[in-house]
């Protein structure tokens, strides 16, 4: 049946690709590089009320998935592989109201996962695991005019961590926490015509982020920190 949302993926580790996507009967499905070839798709299901968007995914350690989608109820809900098999789905909740788009998730260092969400105001929220327990919903505002689509998010280094949104006047907007505080929203503009996609993000190095979005020509457009 093809896929039904735009696909999310992660590294764990050297040579390892994991890609996750909606699919089928709207569930999410799964397919990764092992260091030497494609696996065939592997369908991980759906939590109780369906979900709907794309999946986010993160990893913070060799062999491990943290897996979040938006349910059909407007609620957060988490799948991990812990290296050795699949849990069943968990429901997080969500901000009152609900969320109003897919999450962003990323994480900074082992134990460790931020995830992020646009609420039903239209402003981001962030809830995270600390290596023991997942906190409330912390909200972060939004640009002027709100924000459309979903979070992205990197991290460069422990305790960073860099969000990326696209704003109701089609240009990307970036928050950063800096180890002990966030910083305001900041306008870094768009291509030509504006950006008509939510970003993505990526960091490989120490103070590097890779930024991506669909262009109002259909294209992909790239803008980078160094």
């Amino acid at each position: 049946g093809g896929l039904r949302s735009s696909p999310e993926a992660v590294s764990w580790g050297p040579n390892r690709i994991d890609c996750f996507a909606r699919a089928g009967r709207d569930t999410m499905w799964h397919k990764w590089w092992d260091g030497s070839r494609w696996r065939e798709w592997e369908d991980l299901g759906a939590p109780r009320p369906g979900f709907k968007g794309k999946p986010a995914v993160a990893s913070w350690q060799a062999n491990r998935l943290d897996c979040f989608v938006q349910g059909n109820d407007n609620n957060l809900w988490h799948k991990w592989w812990d290296g050795a098999r699949w849990s069943s789905w968990e429901n997080l909740g969500a901000p009152r109201g609900g969320l109003n788009g897919s999450p962003g998730a990323v994480s900074w260092g082992p134990n460790r996962i931020d995830c992020f969400v646009r609420g039903r105001n239209n402003r981001m929220w962030h809830k995270w695991w600390d290596g023991s327990r997942w906190s409330g919903w912390e909200d972060l505002g939004s640009p002027q005019g709100g924000f459309d689509g979903s979070p992205a998010v990197s991290s460069w280094a422990p305790n960073r961590i860099d969000c990326f949104v696209r704003a109701r006047n089609n240009r990307m907007w970036h928050k950063w926490w800096n180890g002990s505080r966030w910083s305001n929203w900041e306008n870094l503009g768009a291509p030509q015509g504006g950006i008509r996609s939510s970003p993505g993000a990526v960091s490989w190095g120490l103070n590097r982020i890779d930024c991506f979005a669909r262009g109002r020509n259909d294209g992909m457009w790239h803008k980078w920190f160094a």
